[in-house]
């Protein structure tokens, strides 16, 4: 193999790399698929954080709380729950709700 040749494997190498990269890195930020029980939560969560409701965002926290406590919806759920809802704290009101809007889109090509 001459040198021409194997800088070009190397560089197919590296882009090979990046797109991958780029594939792993996007499914890992997509929102959790949640159980069907739990997915009027979801529209509640968007609810509170498209009105900007603390009172709403209160309810939406203790029921999520509770089901996570009954073992009604898993960690992995109930993370996304408390980010959206801690962004939501924090004043971050728009990003909360894309997140949140996000997390709803999520459910529509779930896998049953």
């Amino acid at each position: 193999m001459d040198d021409r040749s194997k800088k070009l494997a190397i560089g197919a190498g590296a882009v090979l790399l990046i797109v991958l990269l780029i594939v792993v890195l996007q499914w890992w930020k997509k929102p959790p698929v949640v159980a069907f029980d739990n997915l009027k939560y979801i529209q509640l969560l968007r609810t509170a954080v498209s009105s900007r409701s603390d009172d709403y965002l209160n309810r939406v926290q203790a029921t999520v709380q509770k089901r996570r406590e009954a073992s009604q919806i898993t960690g992995t759920e109930f993370h996304h729950f408390e980010n959206i809802i801690r962004l939501a704290r924090q004043g971050s009101w728009d990003q909360a709700d894309r997140m949140a809007f996000d997390f709803e889109a999520a459910q529509l090509s779930r896998s049953r």
